[in-house]
């Protein structure tokens, strides 16, 4: 097992113990076991609406998205 699959495996493993998410979300437009299906998971709970809602007031992109978060 390389150094890739390895990290893979822990994010799945991760994802699914913090995060209650069941993965399959899309990266690269391929669905993948690691990535989030709810991308708003991958900001703390604490800020995860004040922070979207100002990247959205402020016209700001998040990582190759549009307006929302990434799951990966």
């Amino acid at each position: 097992m390389n150094y890739i699959e390895e990290q893979r495996k822990k994010a799945t493993r991760l994802r699914s113990s913090l995060f209650k998410d069941p993965g399959g979300g899309f990266f690269d437009n391929q669905p993948c076991e690691f990535v989030l299906q709810d991308q708003n998971l991958n900001i703390w709970e604490g800020i995860r609406e004040d922070a979207i809602a100002y990247f959205q007031d402020n016209s700001i992109c998040f990582w190759e998205s549009i307006n929302r978060p990434t799951g990966h």
